[in-house]
């Protein structure tokens, strides 16, 4: 059974590692370790600026240090905090140098509807392994997020009960793994139907707020499925359709704020190599295959042979 010390242990030797590297401010840990041998650990790294920058394989592919890490870091500028904090749901456990803004609740419910749409539309496209319980719960975790996220809009998200009963069921099996139990064949596939369900329950509740949205801010849009409706919606936010009718808006200036950050982000992880190299990028649906071209196999070797190293030897130590 893995212990909390070793997830601590994990963290400080890569956070021992990353501030030494030129143009790292901090390091920090996002979101908590609740589940121990499940839960993997989030880092976010605070950057000067890109173009001083100079990332490098072992920075960006914490995998190598040890399984408990299952991704890249996170990497932001650090003039770029307060949109980090408005457009993400990453949060530092520590006293570091992310200080939460105040944010109003028209801002948040757009930045919310922005961010969530990108996620559920993730979520549809999700292929869960069922020889993979982690991988199945990580990902599962994610949804219950998504859905404290849209809970904290004060949506109905749980309309006939089906995020409570999940929310259990999750709970249980990430306990069972947590005890050091493999969960059963049986229950990773319930699981993994209730995870579809859910998702289309959580498309269906962020559908409706944006029509209302939409509505409010009398912007016309077509009679839509809940699906066509978020893909439409996020493809006018991606390619500054709102801000290009002129309507003059609180709904309208946070879009175009998140339009900016997006694109300054993607900007800095292509130019400073930090896409190919294995870094995380902060928003879902990227499509890395023609944002990096032919360097997506680069990334992809990158990210295999961190995994394989790991395994052989650095496993050892935790």
């Amino acid at each position: 059974m893995i212990k909390i010390e070793k997830y601590d242990f994990a963290f400080e030797q890569y956070t021992n590692m990353a501030k030494q590297h030129p143009g790292v401010l901090d390091v920090i840990q996002c979101g908590k370790v609740n589940n121990l041998g499940v839960s993997d650990i989030d880092v976010l790294l605070i950057i000067d600026n890109w173009k001083n920058f100079i990332p490098s394989i072992k920075l960006l592919n914490p995998e190598i240090i040890s399984p408990l890490f299952t991704h890249g870091p996170f990497l932001c500028e650090k003039s770029d905090l307060s949109d980090l904090q408005l457009f993400t749901t990453l949060r530092n456990i520590n006293d570091n140098n992310i200080v939460s803004p105040e944010i109003s609740k028209d801002d948040k419910m757009i930045s919310v509807l922005i961010r969530q749409t990108r996620c559920f539309l993730h979520f549809l496209n999700v292929t869960l392994n069922h020889n993979n319980s982690r991988q199945i719960l990580l990902i599962c975790n994610s949804l219950v997020h998504s859905f404290k996220d849209l809970e904290s809009l004060e949506l109905h998200t749980d309309i006939d009960g089906r995020y409570s009963d999940f929310s259990k069921e999750l709970s249980a099996l990430r306990q069972e793994m947590q005890n050091g139990y493999t969960p059963s064949k049986k229950a990773l596939v319930i699981i993994i139907k209730d995870f579809h369900e859910l998702v289309l329950l959580g498309v269906k509740i962020v559908s409706k707020a944006i029509k209302e949205q939409l509505s409010i801010n009398k912007i016309n849009f077509k009679q839509l499925s809940d699906v066509e409706l978020i893909l439409w919606f996020e493809m006018q936010i991606r390619n500054g359709n709102f801000a290009n009718n002129n309507i003059d808006s609180k709904f309208i200036d946070i879009i175009s704020r998140w339009k900016i950050f997006y694109e300054k982000s993607i900007s800095g992880y292509v130019s400073s190599n930090s896409l190919w190299m294995g870094g995380e990028f902060l928003f879902f649906n990227i499509d890395t295959k023609s944002t990096l071209g032919w360097r997506i196999w680069l990334r992809r070797l990158i990210k295999f042979n961190a995994k394989i190293y790991c395994k052989y030897f650095a496993y050892r130590d935790f």
